[in-house]
């Protein structure tokens, strides 16, 4: 899950919109350039050495539960939507 962000690029003069994910970045990955339209970094990905174990195994973590936040809103919603569906054929009869 590869997050957004908008930043001001002061050489564009304009705000751009940027990859901002802390999992890519404990990888040592990082976008260079803002996002174009094709959803690629303007000027592709980097990467720096090679991170120490306990980062890779931070970053597969974050990813890990922000799945199943992920999955938990979804869940939610799901039941949110049960209950207001009960509610309105409740108040109908």
């Amino acid at each position: 899950m590869t997050e957004t962000r908008k930043v001001f690029d002061p050489f564009l003069k304009k705000e751009v919109e940027i990859y901002d994910s802390l999992s890519l970045r404990l990888r040592g990955y990082y976008a260079v350039g803002p996002v174009t339209e094709t959803n690629a970094p303007e000027f592709g990905w980097r990467q720096y050495g090679n991170p120490p174990p306990i980062q890779i195994e931070a970053a597969n973590r974050i990813e890990e539960l922000e799945k199943q936040n992920q999955e938990l809103i979804n869940e939610l919603r799901q039941t949110k939507l049960v209950y207001e569906t009960r509610l309105k054929t409740w108040k109908e009869t």
